[in-house]
Parts: C-alpha cells; sequence; structure tokens
C-alpha cells in the first residue's frame, strides 16, 4: 500500500512539523505495512525526507514560490487549481503528466501511484476575499481534488475550517470535501461551519489537534542554553506578524509593555520563534526582536534563536506560564502541564481553549492593544491551581481523542463505497 501525506507546510514552522509527525505516527499504525511519502511547501533537494518519510515538494510549493514575480505566481497558482478538472478529462498520470512543470508532475505521479491520500491537519483551510484567496483555497484544495478524480481515497486529518470570504471558495471546500471519505474536526466550531456549507454530516468526525498527540521529543538544556538560573520564574511568549504596518506596530509595543511588567514583578520573559523561515515574511524572531527593542529594559529578557520540533517540548516543559499567539505554543504549554493564555486571530484558538474548559483564558487580540493582556496575566497567577485542575482533566480528554485518529483513518477506508 502506498500513501501519499499532502498539503505538509514547513519543517522550520515548530507546531506544523509538530502535527506533520504525529499524522505521519498515526498514518504508520493505521496502516503499519505502508510506504509513506509526504508532499510539503519544503524544497525536496534541500529537505529530502522527514521522519523517514520521502519529501517530493508539492504542487502548492509551486504556486507559491516567491522568487519567482508575482504575475508568474498567479499563472502557477491558476494552473494548479486547474488540475482537478484537467485529471477529470484527461489522466495527469498519462497524457498531461509529460507537459507538467516538474514539482507539480511529481506531486501528481504521487497521488497517481497512492491507494490513500492524507491531508495533514492544520488550521490552513481558510480564504481571505478576492481573487487571491480563491485561488489559495483551490490550491489548497487541488491534491485532494485530484485524488478524487483519480478515484483515491481522500482522508483529512484533523482541521479547523474557515472562515470563508467568497461563494466561490464555499462551493469549492463544500464540493471537495463532500468527496472526502472523512474528515477529522479539531474543534466544534469548525464541526457547525461545515454542517452549515452542507458537507454530509456522515463524513464529520470530532477529534482534536493532533499536538495532543505529539510525544516528549527530545531533551535539552534550555536553562543552560539561555543563561537562566534553575528557580528562575519563566513566562513563554510566542507572537507573529499578522496586522498592517500600523497596527503590527501598536500589538508589538502592548507585548513590549506586557514584557516590561513581568521583569518588574521579577519574571524573566522568553519569546520564542514558533516559525523560524522567511516563507511570506513568517519569521517570527523578526517580530521577536522588535518587541525586545521596544522594551525599556532589555537586559533580563531571552531570545530562543534556534528552534525545532524534536525540542519544543523540553523548552515548554522549563516554563511556568505561556502567553502564545502561535496557538500550537499554547498545546504544547497545556500538554507540559504549563497555564496558558491564548491570543486569539482566529477562531480555532477559541474553540479548542472551549473544549479544554478554558475559554476564560483567551484574550484577542483587540484587547492586547487595549491593554488588556495584563490584567488577564494578574488573574492567572492567583487562579493557578484552579487552572492546573481543570487543565489535566481537559488535556487528558483531548490526548485521549488525539490517540483515537489511526481507528478513524482506517474505518474510513474500510467503508464500502458510497456509504
Amino acid at each position: 500500500m502506498h500513501i501519499l501525506i499532502v498539503n505538509a507546510f514547513i519543517r522550520e514552522a515548530v507546531g506544523d512539523a509538530a502535527l506533520l509527525s504525529v499524522m505521519i505516527d498515526h498514518t504508520r499504525e493505521a496502516f503499519p505495512d505502508a510506504t509513506i511519502t509526504v508532499s510539503s511547501l519544503n524544497d525536496a533537494v534541500t529537505h529530502p525526507e522527514f521522519d523517514g518519510c520521502t519529501n517530493i515538494g508539492s504542487m502548492r510549493r509551486y504556486g507559491a514560490d516567491e522568487s519567482v514575480p508575482r504575475w508568474r505566481r498567479a499563472f502557477r497558482k491558476t494552473l494548479v487549481a486547474a488540475l482537478p478538472l484537467l485529471s477529470r478529462l484527461v489522466d495527469p498520470t498519462g497524457v498531461v503528466r509529460a507537459l507538467l512543470p516538474a514539482e507539480v508532475r511529481r506531486e501528481t505521479q504521487a497521488i497517481g501511484r497512492s491507494d490513500i491520500v492524507v491531508s495533514v491537519g492544520g488550521g490552513y483551510l481558510n480564504g481571505e476575499a478576492g481573487l487571491v484567496g480563491d485561488l489559495s483555497v483551490a490550491n489548497m484544495l487541488a491534491p485532494l481534488a485530484v485524488a478524487h478524480a483519480l478515484g483515491k481515497a481522500v482522508l483529512c486529518g484533523p482541521q479547523s475550517f474557515g472562515p470563508f470570504r467568497s461563494a466561490r471558495q464555499v462551493a469549492m471546500v463544500r464540493r471537495v470535501l463532500s468527496e472526502a471519505d472523512v474528515v477529522i474536526l479539531r474543534e466544534s466550531k469548525s464541526l457547525a461551519i461545515l454542517q452549515d456549507l452542507g458537507v454530509p454530516g456522515e463524513r464529520l468526525v470530532l477529534a482534536t489537534d493532533s499536538a495532543f498527540g505529539f510525544g516528549a521529543g527530545r531533551d535539552f538544556d534550555w536553562r543552560r542554553a539561555l543563561d537562566i538560573d534553575p528557580g528562575q520564574r519563566l513566562v513563554g511568549i510566542t507572537a507573529r506578524q499578522w496586522f498592517d504596518h500600523e497596527t503590527q506596530e501598536l500589538f508589538e509595543k502592548q507585548l513590549a509593555y506586557f514584557v516590561d511588567e513581568l521583569q518588574q514583578r521579577g519574571l524573566t520573559a522568553v519569546l520564542i520563534p514558533q516559525v523560524i523561515s522567511e516563507l511570506a515574511g513568517e519569521d517570527d524572531r523578526d517580530v521577536n526582536r522588535r518587541i525586545l527593542d521596544r522594551c525599556q529594559s532589555r537586559t533580563g529578557v531571552r531570545l530562543v534563536e534556534e528552534f525545532d520540533h524534536e525540542h519544543a517540548k523540553s523548552l515548554y516543559r522549563e516554563l511556568d506560564y505561556v502567553v502564545g499567539m502561535r496557538f500550537h505554543s499554547v498545546i504544547f504549554a497545556l500538554t507540559s502541564g504549563v497555564p496558558a493564555i491564548a491570543i486569539e486571530y482566529h477562531h480555532k484558538a477559541s474553540g479548542i481553549m472551549a473544549d479544554l474548559g478554558l475559554s476564560a483564558w483567551v484574550i484577542s487580540t483587540e484587547s492586547v492593544m487595549q491593554g488588556g493582556l495584563l490584567a488577564l496575566f494578574e488573574r492567572l497567577e492567583p487562579e493557578r491551581e484552579r487552572y492546573l485542575s481543570i487543565q489535566e482533566a481537559g488535556v487528558a480528554d483531548l490526548v485521549a481523542r488525539a490517540a483515537t485518529v489511526p481507528e478513524i483513518l482506517r474505518a474510513a477506508v474500510a467503508r464500502p463505497c458510497g456509504s
């Protein structure tokens, strides 16, 4: 049996790398005799494998390559968006294959050779307004639509969905997901979104984020690496580029103020980059350095410069609290027994925190910019033990849910066609 895992992001995005690692483990558990290949946004030459699976690059990487002019990217994304139609008219593993660009050809060939195509978990299937947003959604759906056109089983790992900004996006999502053998949701909000879109309920299964199944990883002495005394209390902070220049500046100023207040209370802030790639401006180290530059006192703050998913959990276990805009940093904290505040910029944060019984510890980006983060953190310290008791029960439930994914995958493939 051959299985292709599609829509993987980049290994430099720590949370997404953890999701891919868990998806590989769950796929191996579900189908122990299968050969697994990965299609990701990492260049196959630079990163030829991930967790023992061959990486072939992807049609999405071809379409998103920022080294080419914008007009060429638009043409490439249009080509990728058209692949499902071409697949229905002419098999791309046959006549069309020779005409496709090499990276697109590799993925279509891999789909053709595969028995099952699995879309990795995450929160990537949503769209911005306009043609660019429509093309982005079409490109993310393209491997699944091609797989269905070629008669392959299509399984969607635990994901968040939406928002979608046009009728075209809604129609594409409804059509492709309605043809999937199973779509696993990672929180209740996304389940409601797909039900409202008209995706058949028998295809939808609620589980949770794959990161709740992510193991301990490799040990690393982070306190020694960052020159932090053993008894020093630590607050991990993750942030990302998200807004226009003026709004981003205000957001970072508020985080810098929060860091200054932590230092006044004898706590050490550790600024953690969950994404360290320059892809699409997604290098959290740049954001963290700007936050540090805006602090009144920089001497006590620690910057993490090198970071990967294999050593992530060993850092989060060292922390006393986490304030996370990157939601997988919150999950890493929660599964390490560390109280966390989630900064919400996407409904996945409030959705998963609600599933955990921790909705009170979600703050919107707007509230952060209005100075509300410090007040919420000041509530967290005296409520630490109560938080931990809720956290322990909620996390145990979601870890158990994550462990059900291999059986969900197996059952979807075993289901009779059309049922």
